[in-house]
C-alpha cells in the first residue's frame, strides 16, 4: 500500500480484502501497512468500527456453539428456544422455517426423554460416577442402563464372552475385565434416534456415512437403486415376534467406505446410534478386534448377499 505498483484490478481486490481481514482479526501481519495520510485513516476507521463489529459478530456465533453444545446435557426447552432464535440471527434475521424448527424440537425431544446417559451429564455426576469403583460403574452401564441393548445384540457381541468348549470367558478374570471395560466405552457412545416413516432417510446408497445405527425397535428396509428405482431386498427386525440382527453402517465405518445400500424404515423405528469419530475410536481397543471378523461376516451373509442376489434377480 502506498507504493505504485503495476498489480491489476483482482489483484488489488485481494490485497485489500486480505488486509482486511488481518487487520480485523487482529492479526496484523505487517506485509501490508498505511503510508499516506488516507490510508492511515481508512485503516483507523477499520480498527475503530470494523474490530468491534467483527468481535460482535464471532461472539454471535461462539454463543450458537455454546448453547449448542449445552443442549445435549441441559435439555432445556428454553435453552433450546433461545438456540433457534440465535441461528434467525444469521438468517438475516428471517425466522427459520416452521416445519425445520418442528424437526429440530422433536429431535431433542425425543433425545432428551431416552438419553439413557442423562445422568451423568453435569460435572457433579462424572464426579459420582469417578468415585465409584471401576466393577460398580460396569455393573452400571452393563448390567442396568444398557442391558436390554447387550442382550438384543448378544449375537453381536458373542465372540467377546466365550471360546467353544467354554462357558466362561476366554482368559480368564484379567480378560473378563477387559471386554467389559470395551463394553462401557462402546455403550457410552450410543445415542437415541428415531425414524418416523419411509420419508424418512436413515442412510442413503453411495452417501458418506457418519453415523452406525443399532435397532432396538421397528423394521428397517435395505434396498438400491436400479433403472431410477429404489427395490428393497431384505429387513432388519427387531420386535418380539422377530429378530434379525445387524447393525447399520458399521462395516463401511470400519473401512471407510460410502454406504452400498440404502436403509428405509417401514414403520416408526428406534435406534441407537453412534457418531463415525466414536465408534472408529472404541474399534481401536485390542479387544474389538474379535468384532470385525464378525461385522464382516454378518454384513456379508445378512445384507451384502441376499441384496447382491435380489439385483441380480431384478436386473
Amino acid at each position: 500500500m502506498g507504493y505504485p505498483n503495476d498489480d491489476t484490478g483482482f489483484d488489488k481486490l485481494i490485497k485489500v480484502w486480505y488486509f482486511a481481514i488481518t487487520t480485523l482479526s487482529t492479526i496484523g501481519f505487517g506485509d501490508f501497512t498505511p503510508v499516506s495520510s488516507i490510508e492511515r485513516l481508512l485503516a483507523s476507521i477499520i480498527l475503530m468500527f470494523g474490530v468491534t463489529v467483527f468481535s460482535f459478530i464471532m461472539g454471535q456465533f461462539i454463543e450458537i456453539l455454546m448453547n449448542y453444545k449445552s443442549l445435549w446435557a441441559v435439555g432445556h426447552h428454553k435453552d433450546l428456544s433461545k438456540w433457534i432464535a440465535l441461528l434467525s440471527r444469521f438468517n438475516n434475521g428471517n425466522p427459520l422455517n416452521k416445519d425445520l424448527i418442528t424437526k429440530i424440537e422433536d429431535f431433542f425431544d425425543y433425545y432428551w426423554e431416552n438419553n439413557r446417559l442423562s445422568a451423568l451429564s453435569s460435572e457433579s455426576d462424572l464426579r459420582f460416577m469417578d468415585e465409584l469403583p471401576d466393577i460398580v460403574q460396569s455393573q452400571i452401564f452393563i448390567d442396568y442402563l444398557f442391558t436390554d441393548f447387550l442382550f438384543n445384540y448378544r449375537p453381536y457381541f458373542a465372540c467377546l464372552n466365550s471360546v467353544p468348549g467354554r462357558n466362561n470367558y476366554s482368559g480368564g478374570a484379567n480378560n473378563e475385565l477387559k471386554v467389559r471395560n470395551f463394553l462401557v466405552e462402546f455403550v457410552k457412545c450410543l445415542e437415541p434416534r428415531f425414524y418416523l416413516s419411509s420419508d424418512d432417510m436413515i442412510q442413503d446408497q453411495y452417501e458418506e456415512v457418519f453415523e452406525v445405527f443399532f435397532v432396538t425397535k421397528g423394521a428397517v428396509c435395505v434396498g438400491y437403486r436400479l433403472f431410477n428405482e429404489i427395490f428393497y431386498g431384505m429387513r432388519i427386525v427387531m420386535n418380539q415376534e422377530k429378530k434379525i440382527i445387524s447393525a447399520i453402517n458399521d462395516y463401511s465405518c470400519l473401512h471407510n467406505k460410502c454406504s452400498e445400500f440404502l436403509y428405509m424404515p417401514v414403520e416408526f423405528t428406534e435406534a441407537l446410534a453412534m457418531r463415525r469419530e466414536n465408534f472408529n475410536e472404541v474399534m481401536e481397543d485390542p479387544v474389538a478386534k474379535k468384532l470385525e471378523p464378525v461385522i464382516a461376516r454378518i454384513y456379508k451373509y445378512v445384507i451384502q448377499q441376499p441384496l447382491h442376489e435380489h439385483r441380480d434377480e431384478m436386473s
